[in-house]
């Protein structure tokens, strides 16, 4: 099912929407896709894995066709796509591979911010500085953070985005345990101007992993969040990369993840608040549940708010 259409990228040209089901990619049937990755995998991983095997439909090299069969309210429809590069900045953080980072945000009735990022580089950080203030100066009094589908990126950066939310000092969104390692994540606190101090939600779902398990767990353990969405697969996994004499790189965990409230985030993942996944009958009329969700909560608690 299609859950997200960039605007005037190859999909949307074509006429594909938003709850369209895709029956096939280049002649491999998505329904025996999806089941080839179901075996041996404990059932609470299988939305991730399900959904990672799924959305290898979207990764191809610029110029290559990619064939898809989607299902429409006309019958089924053979389209052919040809993938444009990334988005975005593309980021490169030591031996990790390079990732395309690009952020967005918009202010929606009610004095709530919106901010959707699609990774933990350190080049959002500047975007997402500006977008607070931005979005401060058109009347934002919450936020609503959106990590769904981020797969994380560098560890540090989930204290220093918290901290647009955040006045008090000393508090840490957890803490990263080693052998040789006891390190807490430490948020820190932006000036007034660069902080919007009112709600804030943030959104997850099964591809929210690492860093963004780092980020919701934090401030919902803190009490400084309400999380929304689907269940994170707890694969914060704090690692490094490390080069092999042949050129192929290896990534080390090296340490292991704990919440503020000292229940590990490693193998159990973070549970919203308020469960809200993605629905064929919701996203066929355009609303995302999720999202829907969060923003109702931001602007009640406003509405609460002396």
């Amino acid at each position: 099912m299609l859950t997200r259409i960039r605007p005037g990228g190859p999909a949307d040209r074509a006429g594909l929407k938003v709850s369209q089901p895709v029956i096939a990619a280049n002649g491999w049937m998505t329904a025996d896709w999806v089941k080839s990755v179901d075996y041996g995998v404990e059932e609470r991983l299988l939305p991730t894995m399900r959904s990672l095997s799924l959305s290898a439909v979207d990764e191809g090299l610029a110029g290559q066709v990619t064939t898809l069969t989607v299902m429409t309210l006309e019958g089924i429809r053979e389209v052919q796509l040809t993938h444009e590069p990334s988005p975005g900045e593309i980021a490169e953080v030591g031996l990790m591979p390079p990732m395309a980072a690009w952020l967005e945000s918009r202010l929606v009735p009610g004095d709530v911010g919106v901010i959707h990022f699609n990774v933990f580089m350190p080049s959002i950080g500047p975007a997402f500085t500006a977008a607070v203030e931005s979005l401060k100066a058109q009347g934002a009094r919450a936020v609503v953070v959106d990590v769904r589908g981020n797969p994380g990126g560098v560890a540090v950066m989930a204290g220093n985005l918290a901290g647009h939310f955040v006045g008090k000092s000393k508090l840490s969104l957890g803490r990263m345990v080693g052998r040789d390692l006891d390190l807490q994540l430490l948020i820190r606190p932006r000036p007034a101007a660069q902080r919007i101090d009112g709600p804030v939600a943030v959104i997850i779902d099964e591809l929210s992993m690492s860093t963004s398990e780092i980020f919701a767990a934090g401030l919902q353990g803190l009490g400084l969040a309400r999380v929304f969405g689907a269940p994170t697969p707890g694969w914060a996994l704090p690692s490094m990369v490390r080069e092999l004499p042949n050129g192929d790189r290896l990534q080390l965990v090296f340490s292991f993840l704990y919440g503020p409230d000292g229940q590990p985030v490693e193998a159990r993942g973070v549970t919203p608040d308020e469960l809200a996944p993605h629905t064929l009958a919701a996203l066929g009329q355009g609303v995302d549940q999720a999202e829907q969700a969060a923003i109702t909560w931001a602007r009640g608690a406003l509405e609460k708010t002396p």
